[in-house]
């Protein structure tokens, strides 16, 4: 039974100029989700948000967005705005796939964890004994070695970029490009003593998934993640050309036609920003998070595991935020959110939940830089 539920609308989060994250509450635990999003006090509050919606994207000029509701295991409404490619005036749809940029890496720490789970690391391990070549030079003689553990929690001290300019040019690194250069950037912090977010940390985290697993990265992805979850319109890879793929676009310039972003190829950069999706994968990804169990088949991880990997790993010194294993983990009022964000030339894009409500929000932006 439904009983008194009440959908609300509240603390909506900036992402990039338009504030689209809501959170529902007031769902009776166990309520039945069939026709959930047709019950009176939930389909007012979504009327609310999608006129919102409209009017901002409008007013904005923004070329596109979808976003999904998710609660417990159905995607309980999405709607599509814009375009998936503005010159053309092709509309964006259910089919239209968003680069999902730094959302990439909570796929890798998924990658982790199975693989933690399976016997073949274990959280604590130094990176170095996974890949021989891992060598950065740290700041103090006795710092301890860089770990798993820390890269997943973006506490490794490590830089947050390789030394390149690939997030201006867009030409991104090889692997072996890769390699050659942490070698010769040091590290900032000692590892686990302060917070900093590092893209390159990721990215060397996919390196241990496809060294432990023996399958190359986007293999093991798509082998042990995408293809049980029935994720079938997501890419590790994505391809130019991909008739589904919305097209990213940069700053609007007034009076002048506003100029599409080229397309990023994220190389060595795969496992931290490379992914592409649309939001009915994504709410797929999201109801896993609500699940127990044993693993097996759709169930890639097992429930502690999922549970392990949105408790809180590292507390910022705020107090109201803190990092997962992953995920981020914040705050607001009175309620625990788990999820992360994602911002790529073109793209910005969310996904985030409320673990003790089951509800789930997914927003995935066309946006300029």
């Amino acid at each position: 039974m439904l009983g008194k539920a009440g959908l609300q609308l509240r603390n909506y989060r900036r992402i990039g100029g338009l504030l689209t994250c809501f959170t529902l509450v007031g769902l009776e635990c166990g309520a039945q989700t069939n026709g959930l999003g047709q019950k009176p006090e939930v389909a007012g509050a979504i009327e609310v948000l999608d006129a919102w919606l409209q009017a901002t994207t409008a007013s904005r000029e923004e070329p596109g967005l979808s976003i999904g509701v998710v609660y417990n295991q159905d995607l309980i409404w999405s709607k599509d705005y814009g375009f998936a490619n503005f010159e053309k005036k092709l509309p964006a749809s259910a089919a239209t796939v968003y680069r999902i940029a730094s959302i990439s890496k909570v796929f890798t720490a998924t990658a982790i964890m199975q693989l933690r789970d399976a016997g073949k690391l274990q959280l604590d391990d130094p990176v170095s004994k996974h890949l021989s070549w891992f060598h950065v030079k740290e700041p103090r003689a006795d710092a301890p070695p860089i770990t798993i553990w820390s890269l997943l929690t973006h506490t490794s001290g490590m830089a947050r970029e390789l030394p390149a300019f690939y997030w201006n040019d867009l030409k991104f690194p090889t692997r072996e490009e890769m390699m050659r250069m942490t070698v010769e950037e040091p590290a900032v912090f000692p590892p686990e003593t302060e917070y900093k977010y590092s893209n390159l940390a990721l990215a060397i985290a996919g390196e241990v998934v496809a060294a432990v697993s023996g399958e190359p990265y986007a293999q093991y992805v798509e082998n042990h993640i995408l293809r049980p979850l029935g994720m079938s319109s997501t890419s590790v890879t994505p391809q130019p050309g991909d008739p589904n793929l919305a097209v990213g676009y940069r700053r609007r310039v007034l009076g002048q036609p506003r100029e599409a972003e080229d397309f990023i190829d994220a190389r060595a950069l795969t496992p931290s920003a490379g992914l592409a999706s649309n939001v009915n994968d994504l709410a797929k990804f999201v109801s896993l998070q609500f699940r127990d169990g044993p693993a097996g088949g759709s169930q890639i991880l097992k429930g502690p595991t999922l549970r392990e990997m949105q408790r809180v790993q590292w507390l910022k010194p705020d107090w109201q935020s803190a990092q997962g294993l992953g995920f981020g983990i914040r705050h607001v009022g009175q309620q625990v959110r788990v999820g992360k964000d994602g911002a790529a030339p073109g793209y910005k894009s969310l996904i985030e939940w409320v673990p003790a409500e089951k509800f789930g929000v997914i927003v995935l932006i066309e946006l300029s830089r």
